[in-house]
């Protein structure tokens, strides 16, 4: 099982197997196992705390068409 884990402002949480800093947005840890077992303590501490994942905001760019019927250039004459 995971859960999503987000840091306490100002606070740098490291992974315990990476060694890597917890993403300022929060990410998704292990909950069980050895690995559970370090970030349960990260919360009951209050290092971090479970969140919720932003939601991505889609933004549809619409491209146009190209046009190759009119071509620039010199002609051959």
């Amino acid at each position: 099982m995971q859960k999503y884990l987000v840091p306490k402002e100002g606070v740098l949480v490291r992974d315990p197997h990476s060694f890597t800093p917890l993403p300022v947005a929060g990410a998704l840890c292990d909950w069980n196992g050895n690995a559970g077992r370090f970030w349960r303590r990260r919360v009951k501490q209050g290092d971090c705390f479970i969140g919720e994942p932003k939601k991505e905001i889609k933004v549809e760019v619409k491209q146009e068409p190209e046009t190759t019927s009119h071509k620039r250039g010199r002609s051959n004459k």
